[in-house]
């Protein structure tokens, strides 16, 4: 509560100590990879990452401090996939078949960024709390355990990085494209999921921890709709629409 105060605060003088500020919304959508990171996956020779599609949209309220200065607020709804191609020792047959398994998960994004825009080209970097609600992994080798929403930590932390450029638009309309990379800081898999040995049902000499990444190409449209200015008359500020 203390931390939304004094951010609320530090908005509110930043408000005051400049003389036009604005506000646009946007509306974006990306696609791309998603990767499991783990070092026990990695360092298995019978495991294999395979490029697997992720997607996320979603929308952002952006309070613009100056040409060149920019906070935004995007909420996202994204799904994450790691397609993995693993050999089994078959004890009968002596033959290792080769299986296809999956991991996947929908959740709910909420980042917080810092956009910095010069020469129509932007840069963005922040936190982003996610929201886990949908699980799923798929398996062609019979596994003994079912992988339910109780197998992960429900709420993530991620680190945020993009980059970009303005692509075509008007005055106070704009679209730009470029790339965001969302990395997750604490592991996906939870107590109960480690003692089930997901993310892939498989046991290790030693636990490492899971953490999602996610490469995408992304577009935005934005939209600037206010801007804050102080009257002449008087020292007071007023929000007026475009």
């Amino acid at each position: 509560m203390r931390k939304t105060f004094s951010l609320f605060s530090t908005v509110f003088i930043l408000i005051s100590t400049h003389s036009q500020v604005w506000f646009d919304i946007g509306f974006k959508g990306g696609a791309g990879i998603g990767l499991l990171m783990n070092q026990n996956i990695w360092d298995d020779p019978e495991y294999n990452h395979r490029l697997s599609p992720s997607y996320s949209f979603g929308a952002k309220l952006g309070l613009n401090l100056s040409n060149n200065h920019e906070i935004t607020f995007d909420f996202m709804a994204s799904s994450f996939r790691q397609d993995f191609l693993h050999n089994e020792f078959d004890s009968v047959s002596i033959t290792s078949p080769i299986y296809n398994s999956s991991l996947s998960y929908n959740s709910f994004d909420y980042m917080l960024l810092y956009r910095h825009n010069k020469d129509g080209r932007y840069m963005e970097i922040g936190p982003s709390l996610q929201s886990i609600r949908k699980v799923n992994f798929d398996d062609e080798y019979p596994i003994s355990d079912v992988f339910e929403i109780e197998d992960v930590n429900q709420l993530q932390t991620n680190m945020i990085i993009g980059f970009g450029a303005y692509f075509i638009g008007s005055e106070n309309f704009g679209i730009t494209t470029g790339f965001r990379i969302s990395y997750t800081l604490t592991d996906l898999i939870s107590q109960k999921g480690q003692e089930e040995f997901f993310p892939i049902q498989k046991k290790y000499q030693e636990y490492k921890p899971t953490h999602p990444l996610f490469i995408c190409f992304i577009m935005e449209a934005n939209f600037d709709f206010a801007y804050f200015a102080k009257a002449k008359c008087t020292s007071k500020t007023k929000l007026i629409l475009f």
